[in-house]
């Protein structure tokens, strides 16, 4: 029932109309694929998501490939731990975890970091 201005429960049925507004769609992925170089996702949105092997790998979330190092001034800086080489950017497979996230093993044997949907999304916003 919507706010109609009558005091019969209107406050609740406002409440109820506002929580309802705020409430965002949980973001899940429909359906994803290797096209190429390039991991193709479909949202439960609608939107698609296309992001180049480089990016996904550069991107990878886990503590071994960021490492936060501070400075003589207490600043943060995020440096990448290791060397990568051609097969860094080898896609081999890419498994779900949970309804959360991915996870991508690379042609380097790689395989540590999960990828949550929120990343992914946002990866693909930025091509």
């Amino acid at each position: 029932m919507l706010f109609n201005g009558s005091k019969g429960g209107s406050i609740y049925s406002a409440l109820a109309l506002e929580s309802a507004m705020n409430k965002q769609e949980e973001l899940k992925i429909e359906a994803y694929e290797i096209v190429s170089n390039l991991l193709v996702i479909k949202w439960n949105d609608g939107q698609e998501s296309y992001i180049s092997f480089p990016t996904l790998r550069e991107a990878c979330p886990c503590a071994f490939c960021v490492v936060d190092v501070k400075d003589a001034h207490g600043n943060i800086h995020v440096m990448v731990s290791q060397t990568r080489t051609e097969a860094s950017y080898q896609l081999i497979e890419i498994t779900n975890v949970g309804h959360y996230a991915l996870q991508p093993k690379w042609g380097d044997k790689h395989y540590t970091g999960i990828y949550r949907y929120e990343l992914l999304r946002a990866l693909g916003d930025k091509g």
